[in-house]
């Protein structure tokens, strides 16, 4: 339990909530995509390491930006 941050060797990043090894609560992650030249962000709220709760995901390279309700892992409801 607590706060920390987490980097794995493909070039995720997470730095946040844990709770029993699970990214849980709130935080900001970050995984490389588009042949590693680019990088994704969520940032808000996780549960078991699924987005679920109040969030923002920006990927800029192909012009996607959320902000608003996650379940699941889903967007869920209206969102900007």
């Amino acid at each position: 339990h607590g706060r920390g941050v987490q980097r794995w060797s493909d070039g995720r990043v997470y730095d946040g909530d844990w709770i029993h090894d699970h990214r849980h609560g709130h935080g900001t992650y970050q995984w490389p995509t588009h042949g590693d030249t680019h990088r994704v962000e969520y940032v808000g709220d996780l549960v078991r390491n699924v987005r679920h709760g109040q969030g923002r995901y920006v990927d800029e390279r192909v012009g996607i930006e959320y902000e608003g309700a996650w379940q699941n892992g889903t967007y869920h409801g209206y969102g900007t």
